[in-house]
């Protein structure tokens, strides 16, 4: 895989709803750690935190700030944002539809091997993130 375009498809295929083809450029054994620090292990925990992504906020988009690759190792900055809609599972917890728009700006880490993302590690405002659930 060319690092440059590893970006260009994850945002495409998220914001398109298309978990198969986002699922392609991550290991089976993808390793991912968020902001709460609760490591997870397997493909499946990225498809079923995507899925919970759009269906708390079904129309949510990615837009990217940047995107930088060296080696085996990428950084992306980015923004999530759209309407929450749908019931919301997160970490902190189930959150009801609100109707509020949610902006989230995060911060992802990645380390490759064999073209294919190996870990990723995301970085956002939890607190921020939570009062916009909330509508506090």
């Amino acid at each position: 895989m060319d690092m440059h375009n590893f970006a260009k498809t994850a945002q495409t295929a998220f914001n398109a709803r298309d978990i198969k083809t986002l699922a392609t450029q991550w290991a089976d054994d993808l390793e991912y750690l968020g902001p709460d620090g609760t490591p997870v292990t397997g493909k499946e925990h990225s498809i079923a935190r995507e899925e919970a992504i759009w269906a708390g906020v079904p129309d949510i988009k990615v837009s990217l700030a940047c995107f930088a690759a060296d080696g085996d190792r990428a950084v992306m900055q980015g923004t999530m944002s759209g309407t929450h809609t749908g019931t919301f599972s997160t970490a902190d917890g189930t959150f009801p539809p609100t109707g509020h728009k949610v902006v989230v700006e995060f911060v992802a880490l990645f380390d490759f091997e064999n073209g294919l993302a190996k870990k990723e590690r995301v970085y956002y405002d939890r607190a921020s993130l939570a009062a916009q659930l909330t509508g506090d």
